[in-house]
């Protein structure tokens, strides 16, 4: 009970420092916005001047996945969740933290890992975005996405929607996401997903519902 106590002192200080923080960065840059959500006392951060996105929230986590040589697995018999048949990586150099506004990187990481699988666009059934809840970060990657693999069959989602952002953690634990949907057949849904721009096509996003959805080719987008 007393590291308890000691440990809510401590979240309550540390909260009085960010919210001081916050609300400097606030004075300093106008596009800057601090909002309070009075219902759950949550600080919401955005910027740009929109209010479609606040900002991504902080999450904590982890995810563990064991690959394994696909003919060694299969000799001892391993249950086998899902295979990893290629990857790529990109920088874009585009700014220090916001992506090219059209997703020109990631439309080249993209390319890059379909060609090293050896899957063409219309083989992706389902994308685990990026997705962090930032304006410059999620319309360029949608942009990249319908680029690189859109059509009708396709399905997006963003783990963040209902963990957070992970940070470090943030990639491994959509990769396993991403092996339970090929492996149930099962799309988590978006719970957050509030006022999108007109420009998306719903249809392609995952709503606020689960949603049965084959998955033979998958896509994990891991960004930083």
């Amino acid at each position: 009970d007393v590291y308890k106590r000691q440990v809510e002192a401590k979240n309550v200080a540390d909260m009085e420092k960010l919210e001081k923080a916050l609300k400097r960065l606030e004075l300093e840059d106008p596009t800057f916005q601090l909002k309070e959500d009075h219902e759950t006392g949550q600080l919401l951060m955005g910027g740009m001047g929109g209010d479609a996105h606040d900002g991504f929230v902080m999450g904590e986590g982890a995810g563990v996945l064991v690959l394994e040589e696909l003919e060694h697995a299969k000799a001892r018999g391993a249950d086998i969740l899902a295979e990893f048949i290629g990857g790529a990586f990109t920088c874009d150099a585009h700014h220090i933290s916001d992506p090219d506004p059209e997703g020109k990187g990631v439309i080249s990481c993209i390319e890059k890992s379909l060609e090293c699988a050896g899957v063409e666009p219309a083989d992706v059934d389902y994308v685990n975005a990026h997705g962090t809840s930032t304006p410059a970060g999620d319309m360029a990657e949608y942009r990249a996405i319908m680029n690189a693999v859109g059509h009708d069959n396709l399905k997006i989602n963003s783990t963040k929607s209902m963990i957070g952002h992970l940070l470090g953690g943030a990639g491994a634990v959509e990769a396993v996401a991403v092996v339970e949907a090929i492996r149930t057949g099962k799309l988590h849904p978006n719970p957050n997903l509030e006022d999108p721009e007109v420009d998306v096509d719903l249809n392609i996003l995952v709503g606020k519902a689960a949603l049965d959805h084959n998955v033979s080719v998958a896509l994990s987008n891991s960004f930083g």
